[in-house]
């Protein structure tokens, strides 16, 4: 899932105090779910599939064919060191 195991445990552990339920009990060498996380996982994985349909997302931009207006703002001293530089790459 791309976390590290602290992070895990920490995300665990604030889901755990917010319902303020184990969510998964030790039963020998195994951790079952409770009946709250078997009742939450379908809407948990919903969003996690979702939230990975937004990172895999991408949006088109052709720089030679946008008609979008960009403003660029700078200070003076960067105005006066960079404006040029930038102008000409620009053209």
């Amino acid at each position: 899932i791309g976390l590290t195991q602290p992070s895990v445990s920490n995300g665990l552990n604030k889901i755990r105090q917010h319902f303020n339920d184990p969510l998964f009990i030790r039963v020998g060498n195994e951790m079952i779910p409770t009946e709250l996380a078997k009742e939450i996982f379908p809407l948990i994985s919903e969003v996690i599939d979702k939230v990975e349909s937004i990172n895999n997302f991408s949006v088109n931009f052709d720089p030679l064919t946008s008609d979008q207006l960009f403003t660029i703002a700078m200070t003076d001293v960067s105005h006066l060191v960079l404006l040029p530089q930038l102008t000409n790459y620009l053209k």
